[in-house]
């Protein structure tokens, strides 16, 4: 019988799987759909790959705890940057109703997007080697 705290750890590892499935399905499509068919293909690009990535540096940490972590962390400052970039390049465009470097950076969190995704398979995949590690000791 499972203790709770690998219960816990568990129930960790599936939100973190079904995060990572559910942005690695958003990368893939967004790929299959648009590619890199937008004013800057390279961004665009990367709009696309790096969550398409979610779910195999999701698998990754079964093979290497610390390395799946680091995959998921990375994934997120990626996604992050990408998103930034392309609010950062449409306002040097005229495309935004604000000056301010502040709410451009901030942008990114605030629309319900891929990156809200892939911090919460990140956060949960922590979880769930924190609660594992508690589980050895």
């Amino acid at each position: 019988m499972a203790s709770p705290r690998q219960l816990g750890s568990i129930a960790f590892l599936t939100v973190s799987g079904i995060a990572s499935a559910a942005v690695s399905l958003f990368g893939v499509f967004t790929g299959l759909w648009g590619g890199s068919k937008s004013p800057y293909p390279v961004l665009f690009s990367f709009f696309w790959i790096l969550p398409a990535l979610s779910l195999p540096a999701f698998g990754i940490y079964f093979l290497s705890g610390r390395l799946g972590r680091l995959c998921q962390v990375l994934l997120v400052v990626g996604i992050y940057a990408t998103l930034f970039l392309l609010s950062w390049k449409d306002c040097m465009a005229g495309q935004c109703n604000t000056n301010s470097m502040a709410r451009i950076a901030l942008g990114p969190f605030t629309w319900v997007n891929h990156l809200w995704g892939q911090v919460i398979a990140s956060l949960f995949l922590s979880f769930a080697s924190w609660k594992g590690q508690q589980v050895r000791s």
